[in-house]
């Protein structure tokens, strides 16, 4: 078995600052800094490294977790370095730079399969890594968890035949620092992992009876009725065990995600079925799932004292894909279909799906009260994919889309269409979830984002995905070419803010009539006019109006006698009461049909 790793591509990168700069606030749209793609020649579907998760350090250095399976290129960037894993495959490990000009590559692993499932960033810029191996021997099994050129072994021994975990530190050089294993009587699989105040936290299921403590101690649980039960473990810096609570039934419940509080209280979220006692204390905390899994988001404190669990019924398997926490608030983001009520306390927030599933936005405070549900979709069906508080407290969504979405969860409309395959999209939504804007990229054939992470002191959006044949990455009027050298490759970008946002527009609904399009502009000024431009879909302009903004600060323009057809509506420019220019350039475009 090979015991060394090969460092594949290698930069310097920085120390972290002590005091991470402060965070900028971006009022307008994004545009592409750069895009980096790489797959498997000639591969098929599903033979790309299967990335499961990104996180960004205080330097803005990108980390990646990844399974490796077959030899593909490796490196996000546009270096091309073709590996293969050094068994059935391999836990794959990147380090970006922030400018894209290159990145750090590793594996991770020995003669049997391991995957790197979750990364966070430590407090000192380095790297935390969660992930799982699985192995079927008699006697000895080891591998290498030095991803870039060190040899550090780890090993568990048998007779074993089936999953444990591990979880690994890097520190901001890449250097291992060290490597605790999991492991049992039956499977283990920690897909979770996040940073808390002097320590770490992580999730995932155990199906069996396992030890929870990688250390000389022990701290076994058992899952009932060998089905899975979800579990969330706190470990200290060194990765020490600390405390552990395991819930669940006698089918299916997992852990899946995680989010921190400033006071380094735990938001953990998942999926259950039947009826589950949440509270693993003395007290009783049930629920009972409505379908076959439900979702659930239970509150902890930083030292494991159970505090609130809300579920709600959204008809998917896999209905929650993000989670995040913003100034006392709880977000979370995925897909639903059918009839779905989004409010868990004693009030009624009922919700239906446009199409096969379509997507939701919701918000709750740190308290377990419910503020708010925003959902949107089309027929063919589609999820948010991941969303994300920016540094002002605003929401950004992003994910993937076919035929025509209506992205406006309001009375207003903005459609956005995807003539061939899937479409990405990026949204943005203020805290209190009114709409804002869409930027979409894709054609002219197919592309969808899976994750994002957003590096709050530069404003600097990084979205990672999967596309299909050629395709534009540049959302705006430019162009960024990509052609897939498999079947299906994946896509790493980062985005900063374009700026030429109007602080003075709060919002912009429009609407497409029979022969009509309107709009409504509402501003923070008491008085004075805004313009509105319209275009057809070729972006020829038809017309623009001038309308008086009234007392309540919002002003109305209808254009009339339009033939049937998509058009965009686009506020250009706000004037003060005096007639000085407050806003000019081009906001919160929309999208409407006009029958």
């Amino acid at each position: 078995m090979p015991t060394t790793f090969a460092l594949l591509a290698a930069l310097t990168l920085s120390a972290p600052p002590l005091t991470p700069p402060a965070a900028a606030q971006c009022p307008g749209l994004f545009r592409l800094d750069w895009v980096g793609t790489n797959g498997v020649p000639g591969g098929e579907a599903l033979d790309e490294p299967t990335r499961f998760d990104i996180a960004l350090n205080a330097s803005g250095e990108l980390g990646m977790a990844s399974w490796l399976h077959v030899p593909s290129d490796i490196d996000p960037t546009d270096a091309v370095v073709t590996v293969g894993p050094f068994g059935e495959g391999d836990g794959l490990v990147n380090i970006v730079d922030p400018r894209g000009i290159g990145a750090m590559n590793g594996r991770m692993g020995g003669v049997y399969e391991e995957a790197c499932l979750s990364i966070d960033a430590t407090a000192t810029g380095g790297w935390v890594y969660c992930g799982r191996f699985s192995f079927d021997v008699s006697g000895e099994y080891c591998a290498n968890f030095d991803p870039f050129g060190g040899e550090h072994n780890r090993c568990v021994y048998g007779p074993r035949d089936n999953y444990g975990s591990w979880v690994t530190v890097l520190d901001h050089r890449g250097r291992h620092q060290y490597t605790k294993l999991f492991a049992g009587d039956g499977d283990l699989f920690a897909r979770a992992a996040a940073r808390v105040p002097d320590g770490y936290v992580f999730s995932g299921f155990i199906d069996g009876t396992v030890d929870l403590d990688p250390g000389p101690g022990e701290a076994w649980f058992t899952s009932i009725d060998e089905s899975r039960d979800a579990f969330l473990l706190r470990l200290d810096a060194q990765a020490n065990y600390e405390w552990a609570v395991a819930i669940g039934n006698w089918r299916q419940d997992e852990g899946e995600q995680l989010a921190v509080d400033f006071d380094g209280n735990l938001y953990w979220l998942g999926r259950f079925s039947q009826t589950v006692d949440f509270d693993p204390g003395p007290g009783v905390d049930e629920h009972t799932s409505i379908s076959g899994s439900d979702m659930f988001i239970s509150k902890y404190t930083s030292d494991g004292a159970y505090q609130w669990t809300r579920t709600v019924n959204t008809n998917q398997t896999h209905s929650g894909t993000t989670l995040d926490f913003y100034d006392n608030k709880v977000l979370v983001a995925g897909g639903f279909s059918d009839r779905v009520d989004f409010d868990p306390t004693a009030g009624v927030d009922e919700r239906r799906s446009a199409g096969e599933g379509d997507a939701y936005l919701s918000m709750w405070t740190s308290g377990g009260d419910y503020l708010w549900t925003r959902t949107w979709g089309g027929a063919d069906g589609f999820d948010a994919a991941k969303a994300v508080f920016n540094p002002a407290g605003d929401i950004i969504v992003s994910g993937g889309f076919t035929g025509n979405v209506d992205f406006d969860p309001g009375a207003g409309m903005d459609v956005r269409s995807s003539s061939v395959g899937l479409n990405a999209f990026i949204t943005k939504y203020s805290n209190a979830g009114e709409y804002q804007w869409t930027q979409t990229f894709g054609p002219p054939d197919s592309a969808w984002v899976y994750r994002m992470a957003y590096h709050k002191p530069t404003d600097e959006l990084w979205l990672d995905g999967l596309f299909m044949g050629t395709v534009d990455f540049d959302p705006g009027p430019g162009e960024a070419m990509r052609t897939s050298v498999g079947e299906r490759d994946l896509f790493l970008m980062k985005m900063r803010c374009a700026g030429g946002g109007c602080a003075e527009l709060t919002g912009h609904s429009a609407t497409g009539r029979s022969s009509k399009a309107s709009a409504t502009v509402t501003t923070t000024l008491p008085s004075g006019k805004a313009a509105v431009r319209l275009c057809d879909d070729a972006g020829n302009t038809i017309a623009t109006k001038k309308k008086t903004i009234t007392a309540d600060g919002s002003a109305s323009v209808t254009f009339k006698r339009l033939r049937r057809g998509m058009y965009w509506l686009t506020v250009t420019q706000l004037k003060d009461a005096d007639g000085r220019k407050v806003c000019r350039g081009e906001f919160l475009e929309r999208r409407v049909e006009v029958r």
